[in-house]
């Protein structure tokens, strides 16, 4: 039966970390004539041809990076530049900048869909602007002109 000590189990036959260890640690050459090695190869000591060599690591490439977030991919997509040609002069912008450009090109061409999304941004934003003067009262004037011969009072001349 497994023994368990700390929160683990050891052995298979109810050996302790105790046990283990002393085992590792008493073993003889078997042959007793024969010199001892001058380093013992076991539990946690490969052989020195197979270790790491000083200064390289042992995970060159290292960890590998974090998957990119989709808010991540898509704000490096929109803010890679662009070249294009406004006014017959070449300039480089976002892609964001592009972007809106078109969207608001499309509703000022009676794009109704572009139209109703530049109109839903521009409320998001703030950006609405609202009439500075309440109007109160419409009138409407005729001016029609005078008939000769008649002044403003509606004499005659």
């Amino acid at each position: 039966m497994p023994v368990q000590g700390n929160g683990f189990l050891w052995g298979c036959a109810g050996q302790t970390p105790a046990d283990l260890a002393s085992k590792n640690h008493d073993k003889q050459p078997a042959n007793p004539n024969e010199a001892s090695p001058a380093y013992e190869v076991g539990y946690a000591k490969p052989p020195k041809a197979s270790r790491f060599q000083p200064g390289k690591s042992g995970n060159p490439n290292g960890r590998p990076r974090k998957a990119k977030s989709i808010n991540a991919l898509l704000e490096q997509a929109l803010s890679s530049p662009v070249t294009i040609t406004e006014h017959g002069k070449q300039m480089t912008v976002e892609q964001r900048t592009v972007l809106i450009k078109a969207l608001v090109a499309r509703a000022i061409k009676s794009d109704m869909r572009a139209n109703t999304i530049v109109l839903h941004l521009m409320e998001q934003r703030g950006m609405h602007k609202e009439p500075t003067q309440i109007i109160r009262r419409i009138e409407r004037v005729i001016v029609r002109p005078e008939p000769r011969g008649i002044d403003d009072t509606g004499a005659a001349k």
